[in-house]
């Protein structure tokens, strides 16, 4: 057993914290034993000043970019053909996969996170290498390896079976994996590299398994022009919702987080219909030029009609670290 005094910061519910200025944590077999004030029992380490806090949640982070954090190039597309394709290209490499992946634990932890929501590569193998190391490391996880069948380097699109058939397999390996500590997610990566046919199979996927989906909405003006032109001038949020079937489908079928930057009012109407919350991504003011966004548009963004997810979302490509307390 181990006996820790420390300064203590606790949630109690989700708009309740308790701080405890001198407490007492026993820790046995990797779990908590005793939580409480100190009152004179022997310690193996007093970590005062230091202040002990449960472990912090990231809800948007990408396995791939381990190696190119705060590599802005550019505005969104540019930025993805220019930086972070040609390096997610370098994850068909079993060897670079686990690597990273054993970098990518030790910054998690390094940054006090404990449970992320991780995008992969488009590979099944390097998915599989990161939910490997993640299980050795003790962190928490729901991952899952990005949808892409269109508008990217040959490297990284996989055919619909093919995606499908990988995903079967990390469900069947992962999924619930150690008390549900690993868990498997569906990320069409966003509607310009999936074709409808691979949408339409991903939200079938999802439903068969209850898995949750997560993917990426209205980030970048531009992206949004070529959704409506490729589309036939229908909305990011209609060609989910008629494609992946999500925002409209029943709360109970699986839940969804998507990544927003420029929700619209038939965003707001249709999220409220279908009971589904979203995780707006407000950008650091200093980040605006590196990363081709607007300011964030909260008064749209925070209406009280659709619930918002107060989730902490780190801007790999212009921050330079995983650290959710720093803000750059």
């Amino acid at each position: 057993m181990t006996r820790l005094r420390c300064r203590l910061l606790t949630p109690i519910s989700p708009g309740t914290v308790h701080y405890e200025p001198d407490a007492f944590v026993a820790i046995e077999a990797g779990r908590l034993q005793t939580v409480g004030p100190y009152e004179g029992q022997a310690v193996d380490e007093d970590l005062r000043p230091g202040l002990l806090t449960p472990g912090f949640v990231d809800a948007h982070l990408h396995f791939p970019q381990t190696r190119i954090v705060g590599a802005a190039s550019g505005p969104l597309l540019e930025w993805l053909d220019r930086s972070v394709f040609p390096e997610e290209s370098r994850f068909q490499d079993a060897a670079y996969a686990e690597r990273t992946a054993e970098l990518f634990a030790d910054r998690l932890a390094a940054s006090g996170t404990t449970l992320a929501f991780v995008y992969g590569s488009s590979h099944e193998l390097s998915t599989d290498r990161l939910f490997s190391v993640l299980a050795d490391r003790g962190l928490r996880a729901i991952a899952g390896p990005v949808l892409m069948d269109e508008a990217c380097p040959e490297a990284l699109r996989v055919p619909v079976e093919e995606a499908m058939e990988s995903m079967e397999a990390l469900v069947e390996r992962w999924h619930g994996h150690d008390s549900d500590r690993l868990q498997v997610a569906v990320i069409p990566r966003f509607a310009l590299s999936c074709t409808p046919r691979m949408m339409r199979a991903a939200g079938g996927l999802a439903d068969r398994y209850g898995l949750r989906v997560s993917t990426h909405l209205s980030e970048n003006l531009e992206e949004c022009r070529q959704v409506r032109e490729r589309f036939g001038g229908a909305s990011y949020v209609q060609v989910y919702e008629e494609l992946l079937q999500l925002l409209s489908a029943p709360p109970t079928r699986f839940r969804v987080k998507h990544t927003v930057i420029h929700p619209t009012d038939r965003y707001g109407n249709t999220a409220a219909k279908g009971g589904k919350g979203y995780a707006p991504k407000p950008i650091p003011w200093e980040n605006h030029r590196f990363s081709g966004f607007p300011p964030f548009d909260a008064k749209t963004a925070l209406s009280p009609r659709v619930p918002v997810w107060e989730v902490i979302e780190r801007q790999q490509r212009v921050s330079n670290n995983l650290d959710q307390l720093r803000t750059k």
